[in-house]
């Protein structure tokens, strides 16, 4: 009767044990899965700040761009000025030449 009682006793405690390494386990499994969600979400969210970055870039290059083009029009049509400046200045001497000569 006893060593039978001993045996459900021992029986029970291994179910118990058994039922508690089961039970951590899936906390174990269950922590796991929640660190690996939450590196996924870290990742996308750098792939994010990347793109975000990228096109900032992008755009800043766009207007570097767009404000070199701007200089340089700007340096053709003073060296426009200056050509027409000098052509002009020639063409009155031209003619104070011809005033002069007649």
């Amino acid at each position: 009767q006893q060593q039978q009682e001993e045996e459900e006793q021992r029986r029970l405690q291994q179910q118990q044990q058994e039922e508690l390494q089961a039970q951590q386990e899936k906390q174990r499994q269950e922590e796991e899965q929640r660190l690996q969600e939450e590196e996924q979400q870290v990742l996308q969210e750098e792939a994010r700040l990347q793109e975000e970055e990228a096109r900032l870039q992008q755009q800043e290059d766009w207007q570097q761009q767009e404000q070199q083009e701007q200089e340089d029009m700007q340096v053709h049509d003073e060296m426009q000025l200056m050509e027409e400046m000098r052509r002009q200045h020639e063409v009155q001497q031209q003619l104070q030449q011809q005033q002069q000569q007649q």
